[in-house]
């Protein structure tokens, strides 16, 4: 779920999932795993704010 939202908002706006874990100091291919694992509030927050998006935005069904 929430990677998936990350997907769809990151190819909105032309950035790669590379580039958003590059940006905000996440392990490379970490966000891949997150619709099977509960990431980290503070990295969460990172992708967020770097997306101009809410968390709740993030997060959503």
């Amino acid at each position: 779920m929430i990677y998936q939202n990350i997907k769809a908002i990151a190819a909105e706006q032309k950035v790669s999932i590379s580039e958003i874990e590059e940006k905000c100091g996440i392990t490379p291919r970490y966000m891949c795993t997150w619709d099977n694992i509960t990431p980290g509030v503070d990295k969460v927050v990172a992708v967020a704010r770097f997306l101009g998006v809410s968390v709740e935005e993030l997060i959503k069904d």
